[in-house]
């Protein structure tokens, strides 16, 4: 569980750090703007959702061999 933890939380820092010139490429973002919301706004929205999807991506990885020795008793 951790490591998708860390997954997510890495994943949102760098999504945060993408330049704003990529950002306006990102068509669900112009969408929020267009709508009125803030650019920051759109752009925590955008990068909470994906974040959310690479922690719960890793940490099913990182459950995988637990699940494939038939032990979840673990997790």
């Amino acid at each position: 569980a951790q490591q998708g933890a860390d997954a997510g939380s890495q994943a949102f820092e760098q999504l945060m750090a993408v330049p704003e010139d990529v950002w306006r490429s990102n068509s669900d973002y112009m969408m929020l703007v267009d709508a009125g919301r803030n650019p920051d706004e759109a752009k925590r929205e955008i990068a909470t959702g994906l974040a959310r999807n690479a922690a719960i991506a890793s940490g099913v990885v990182s459950i995988g061999p637990w699940a494939a020795a038939g032990s979840m008793a673990v997790v």
